[in-house]
């Protein structure tokens, strides 16, 4: 919703949109976040332990970079659109910083996009 908010014939509601831009990545972040504390509580050689170890977590790494992936994509695009030209505009070094955040923050969507190809077409499933 935010994006269309974004079109030049709603320009005068581009700031209203750059808010919800940051409210998705923000759930965006906590999702994937969530996502990876749950994977740390499964543990595969005794499935009534619910506890985080950090050593669960590596029971599956091509879902764990796609989550790491996912969250700081989140967590870049949320700082990108934060320092955007309505919210913080001083000089054109300002306007770069927000475009490289959201650029980086589309990288690690992408980046999160072929992990979870790997992970439908290249990894063994149960």
């Amino acid at each position: 919703i935010g994006s269309i908010l974004l079109i030049p014939d709603f320009e005068k509601y581009a700031n209203i949109g750059n808010k919800f831009i940051m409210i998705g990545s923000a759930i965006i972040f906590i999702s994937a976040s969530w996502k990876i504390y749950r994977n740390g509580s499964i543990n595969t050689a005794n499935p009534s332990d619910r506890h985080f170890r950090l050593i669960n977590i590596v029971n599956d790494i091509p879902a764990l970079s796609t989550d790491i992936c996912v969250g700081l994509g989140g967590a870049f695009y949320f700082f990108g659109v934060f320092f955007s030209p309505p919210n913080y505009d001083t000089n054109d070094f300002d306007i770069n910083i927000s475009a490289a955040l959201c650029v980086t923050g589309g990288s690690f969507f992408f980046l999160a996009s072929l992990f979870l190809q790997f992970q439908y077409y290249c990894k063994h499933h149960q």
